[in-house]
């Protein structure tokens, strides 16, 4: 279908929000020139790209212009005056991860505000004061089989924020597991500096400082101090205007399927469904598999070949010691840009979210060395690979694999169980990332 049709198209349907609890005061939208901003840009995207409009995204998209009037009405014209324009190449936005750098960072001011001099049960600091809540407004939870289009339409909604706002203080966009490893951190300095009170709140008022219009990546739940604490910060931001609009792989319901202590954290999904409208975007296509092409990028039962790749690489061969959270995570063969790791040590021993997040921060190509066949009896070196592969996907960086299987596909195999396990139901994303970091376009991106 032409992006031509679809904007002819676009004048003639109006789809409803399907938003009965709507906390919007404000009414339906009126229709303005912002009206169609995402959408507008989504079918400019199509244009300037080899991709194909697909009717599923472009619903979704409505969907999104309808949020962002809502937002508009409420915040007026302000900022940068009416969207005008987005980057013309699709690559450029369509990952939401390019958005978790530091310039969108949510933790900005956060570590500023956490220190000795602030340590106290009461938020005297001028630095926490935040502005009256605004009318809260409903976000959109989208979920959806990998490589729908999840991540794009959100970046879309996103930067469409920021051109019209700013860069900063309004719309913030971060990958849910970094969201929540830069969460703790921040809850734990603040309690080591000395404070007495309950730190959700403050550390809460932090992130709202930084935008109100929260954008996660890849929602999903998989570890119990997480999902104890979710539920208490989430419901501060939304009592203060947060609106949130998350992309997972998930429906709400199958959030922390099976976890410790799950009852607790099911109110939380009620609040989710309340606060968010939930959508489904699934779909039959992967656009991530669209693009595969791993040329030397994937070396099956090639170690000589995989070594050769990086004795080529310009440079001396060095080690390095990284720092994370106060911590040493050596890094043994270093070349270029390049960091050569063995799966063993970096899936097999107790190593996180946070060692991962650094090593893709650090370097801008990982080799991994040693990628075996897993089994679901394996479930805890692979959701340790599952999380090294969403840090470095979110990094942007390029992938280099010696395995003993032939394809990213091949790395898992669940057997006959069915995908209850959250790290089933995650692989798949997984393996259509792995399959996207090994095409031209991801080599291209750094």
């Amino acid at each position: 279908m032409s992006s031509l049709f679809l904007r002819r198209s676009l004048r003639l349907r109006c789809l409803p929000m399907n938003d009965q609890r709507c906390f919007s005061t404000s009414g339906p939208p009126t229709t303005s020139s912002s009206s169609s901003v995402v959408t507008e840009s989504y079918l400019k995207s199509i244009d300037n790209s080899s991709y194909s409009a697909d009717e599923n995204q472009l619903r979704v998209a409505e969907m999104m212009d309808r949020v962002y009037e809502r937002i508009v009405e409420r915040e007026g014209e302000g900022g940068n005056g009416a969207f005008t324009d987005i980057d013309n190449k699709i690559d450029e936005i369509c990952d939401a991860d390019s958005s978790t750098k530091s310039n969108d960072s949510i933790w900005g001011s956060i570590t500023s505000m956490i220190s000795p001099s602030t340590a106290s049960s009461a938020p005297s600091s001028s630095a926490w004061s935040l502005s009256p809540s605004p009318t809260p407004i409903r976000g959109l939870y989208i979920h959806g089989s990998v490589g729908c289009g999840k991540t794009f339409l959100t970046t879309l909604l996103h930067k469409s924020l920021q051109s019209k706002y700013g860069p900063t203080n309004f719309t913030q966009m971060v990958h849910f597991n970094e969201f929540m490893l830069s969460l703790h951190k921040s809850v734990h300095k603040l309690k080591k500096s000395g404070f007495k009170g309950d730190p959700v709140p403050k550390v809460s008022d932090g992130i709202l400082k930084e935008g109100r219009i929260l954008c996660f990546d890849e929602f999903q739940v998989t570890d119990v101090a997480d999902a104890l604490i979710i539920r208490r910060v989430f419901t501060h931001l939304w009592d203060n205007g947060a609106t949130v609009i998350a992309t997972s792989n998930r429906t709400p319901d199958e959030l922390y399927k099976d976890g410790l202590q799950r009852e607790l954290f099911v109110p939380f999904i009620e609040d989710l469904k309340e606060r968010c409208e939930v959508v489904d975007m699934d779909s039959k296509v992967d656009y991530r598999g669209l693009k595969v092409n791993r040329g030397d990028k994937w070396y099956h039962d090639d170690d000589k070949g995989f070594e050769m790749f990086f004795d080529n690489i310009e440079g001396e061969e060095e080690k390095r010691t990284l720092d994370v959270q106060g911590r040493e995570l050596r890094i043994e063969r270093c070349k270029g840009g390049h960091a050569l790791i063995e799966f063993d040590d970096f899936c097999r021993k107790p190593k996180g979210a946070g060692d991962y997040l650094a090593l893709g921060e650090e370097f801008n190509t990982v080799m991994i060395k040693g990628v075996p066949r897993l089994k679901i009896e394996d479930f805890n070196v692979l959701r340790r690979f599952i999380v090294l592969i969403d840090c470095l996907y979110s990094s942007e960086c390029k992938l280099v694999v010696a395995s003993e299987v032939q394809a990213p596909k091949d790395v898992f195999d669940p057997g006959v169980e069915e995908g209850e396990r959250d790290e089933i139901f995650s692989w798949d994303r997984t393996r259509s990332r792995m399959e996207e970091m090994g095409s031209k376009e991801w080599s291209e991106k750094k």
